[in-house]
C-alpha cells in the first residue's frame, strides 16, 4: 500500500513538473520564437526547470524511503524493547 502511495504522489507531482515533456522539448525555442534569442532562453529555462524538479524529486524520494524504514524499524524497535523488560 505504501508504494503506491508512493507512487502516486510521484504520478501527481510529474503532472506539475512534467520532467519528461520538458527534457523532450529541452532544445525546443520557447514559445515557438524561432529567433537565436528563443532558442537560448528556451534551453537555460528548461535546463533550470529540470534541475529543480530533478531536486524535488530526488529530495520527495529521500523522504518516502526514510518514513518507510523508519515505519519498518520501529515494531523491531518495539519488540527488542519488549524483550529487555
Amino acid at each position: 500500500m505504501y508504494f503506491n502511495f508512493v507512487v502516486t504522489q510521484f504520478e501527481r507531482l510529474d503532472r506539475r513538473l512534467a520532467w519528461k515533456v520538458t527534457f523532450k522539448n529541452l532544445f525546443q525555442p520557447l514559445y515557438k520564437d524561432y529567433t537565436i534569442i528563443g532558442h537560448i532562453l528556451g534551453f537555460v529555462f528548461r535546463s533550470i526547470r529540470l534541475l529543480v524538479a530533478s531536486i524535488i524529486y530526488i529530495f520527495l524520494f529521500f523522504v518516502a524511503l526514510i518514513v518507510y524504514f523508519v515505519w519498518v524499524a520501529v515494531p523491531v524497535i518495539l519488540f527488542l524493547s519488549a524483550i529487555r523488560w
